[in-house]
């Protein structure tokens, strides 16, 4: 899964920032006599630009974050 998302100025002329998601997940199932189980691997992330008020960009607003999962269902 990948989206960016444009952001607009709203009515108190500010206007968040751009941003882009990204995540996948991987499985594998394996199925048994009486059971089956399916281990899962998985990132996302997120890239958010700078915010902006009254055309002047907000300091510290700009950012990233990555996760990593995995489970055995």
């Amino acid at each position: 899964m990948v989206n960016y998302v444009i952001k607009t100025e709203n009515d108190k002329s500010y206007r968040f920032g751009n941003q882009f998601n990204y995540a996948s997940t991987l499985f594998y199932l394996v199925e048994k006599n009486h059971f089956s189980y399916a281990p899962q691997l998985g990132i996302a992330g997120e890239l958010y630009e700078d915010n902006y008020q009254r055309g002047q960009k907000v300091r510290g607003t700009a950012g990233d974050i990555f996760w990593g999962n995995w489970e055995l269902r």
